[in-house]
């Protein structure tokens, strides 16, 4: 009970004044506020629990990842909570539409945990929509009891039962009013209560009912969003793997086939390069070899003949009177240098058939190029075969690809339909609060207009009432006064005929 509540109950039952009322109108009061507390504790009971639920739930989803929330962990969360609370109940009713539905099903989550939805799920306002009503029409009940009970001592006009009657009226009308002030007080406090208790609900089931939102629902626009920007991901990464797969699976025998056929290639290739290389490499030294020795000899040979020329000339200059003689002995030289010339032509047959070798050799490296030129021929024909199989390939792969793009264009266009879609939705729950909220208003003005209405037909009755008694007391004291001014006439002729009998005796 709020403390305002306390310290006004607490002067109200230590006012002595109270103490003074009518044993009736006592009982009436406490009965009252017996109504007031045992309705306050049933909801106060019904509300607790809830909130209890709410903030448990909220601390878990705290302490917890956001990312890692799913259905199952939620389901845990509320598994350790009060069965009794309306908020599991409301959860266990969702999660056992989770398990009963298609894995292709859409479940949209506002039905479940809209803040309309959750509100009226777990806001019992039975007791709070009728405690106003219960508390007002107590009080006014107590009002016409009050009135009634004065108003049935008057119907006689005998001076004791009018006497009687009048402080019977007095007490009705003591009981009336307080028995009304009491239950508007009350009214007026059930109304404060309603509105805290409700506002503490309130702000508990929005935040519930976004957090849920955001966990569960694929309405939200920015959780739908980033759903299926990791959906496209997904489709993206599984389109790939299966265009991989295919490819794979189309082309593994050509690609094999083409591999093992490039790997025979260059294996010839290499061992062609490395016989091609040790030939020249052969006839590189044999080539330098033979032009070493050919310059060599010839270098001998020339530097010989110029010597012997020389010398010819010399003695043929100094010795030209002894010519005859000497012409044997340039006979001899002469011999002698066609010996020398005969055996560089020996020498020289000699090279010559040791170049042979070289040539064939040569020759040999030629015929291994030419069949590398026939092979690479063959390569030449084997890849314009395959550039038909490469241009299909493409085509294939720009179908794939077009395909995508169009899958990708429809599901944008899925997409925005769907955000079109929730805003849509959005729109709608934003019109239907704000109906929402102007019948509410319209309620409030009505009930207070109603409770206005109602206190002034009452306070009306009322006064009518008391100036009808009023009026009526005023008639009766008026007949009191005029039978008390007969009795006084009476008496003092009483008086005077008992005077005037006493003088005569």
């Amino acid at each position: 009970m709020h403390p305002l509540q306390e310290e006004l109950l607490h002067k109200v039952m230590n006012d002595p004044f109270i103490w003074k009322l009518p044993i009736f109108t006592v009982v009436y009061i406490v009965i009252q506020l017996i109504v007031y507390v045992v309705l306050r504790i049933r909801q106060n009971k019904v509300t607790n629990l809830e909130l209890k639920t709410f903030k448990n739930v909220r601390r878990a989803f705290e302490e917890s990842d956001r990312e890692s929330l799913g259905n199952y962990q939620i389901n845990e969360i509320f598994e350790q909570e009060d069965e009794r609370s309306k908020y599991v109940g409301q959860w266990q009713k969702y999660y056992k539409r989770v398990q009963n539905k298609k894995k292709t099903e859409r479940l949209n989550v506002s039905p479940y945990f809209g803040p309309d939805a959750l509100y009226r799920a777990v806001g019992d306002r039975q007791i709070l929509n009728v405690g106003g009503g219960i508390h007002t029409s107590i009080g006014v009940l107590g009002t016409f009891i009050g009135l009634a009970y004065g108003l049935s001592g008057l119907s006689s006009l005998e001076p004791d039962v009018l006497k009687e009657g009048i402080q019977n009226l007095i007490s009705g009308m003591t009981t009336a009013f307080f028995t009304s002030i009491v239950g508007l007080v009350l009214s007026l406090l059930w109304l404060r209560f309603d509105r805290s208790s409700t506002k503490r609900l309130e702000a508990a089931v929005d935040w519930h009912s976004n957090e849920l939102s955001y966990l569960l629902d694929a309405d939200d626009e920015e959780l739908l969003l980033q759903r299926l920007e990791a959906i496209s991901r997904q489709q993206a990464e599984q389109f790939t793997t299966a265009l991989t797969d295919l490819m794979e699976q189309q082309f593994t025998p050509f690609s094999e086939q083409l591999f093992h056929n490039f790997t025979q290639m260059s294996e010839q290739l290499e061992r062609q390069s490395e016989l091609t290389s040790e030939q020249i490499e052969l006839t590189r030294n044999q080539g330098s070899d033979l032009s070493s020795t050919l310059v060599a000899s010839l270098q001998d040979s020339q530097e010989s003949f110029v010597e012997r020329l020389t010398s010819n000339v010399e003695l043929m200059t100094s010795r030209f009177s002894e010519l005859a003689e000497q012409l044997d002995e340039a006979s001899r030289a002469y011999l002698q240098a066609n010996e020398k010339n005969m055996m560089l032509l020996e020498q020289t047959e000699s090279i010559t058939e040791k170049l042979q070798p070289a040539t064939e050799q040569m020759e040999a490296v030629a015929t291994a190029l030419h069949d590398s030129k026939d092979q690479l021929d063959v390569l030449q024909e084997r890849q314009a075969e395959l550039i038909p199989h490469l241009k299909v390939w493409n085509e294939d792969v720009l179908t794939y690809l077009k395909d995508f793009t169009a899958l990708s264009d429809r599901q944008i266009g899925e997409v925005t339909q769907q955000v079109a879609y929730g805003k849509e939705q959005w729109e709608s729950t934003a019109e239907t609060f704000e109906r929402t909220r102007l019948q509410l208003d319209e309620t409030m003005e009505q009930f207070s207009e109603g409770l206005e209405k109602g206190l002034t037909t009452t306070f009306q009755t009322f006064e009518k009432e008391l100036v009808t008694v009023v009026q009526h007391f005023k008639s009766l004291s008026g007949a009191y006064l005029e039978s008390q001014e007969a009795l006084t006439e009476t008496m003092q002729q009483t008086v005077e005929t008992l005077q005037r009998t006493k003088g005569r005796g």
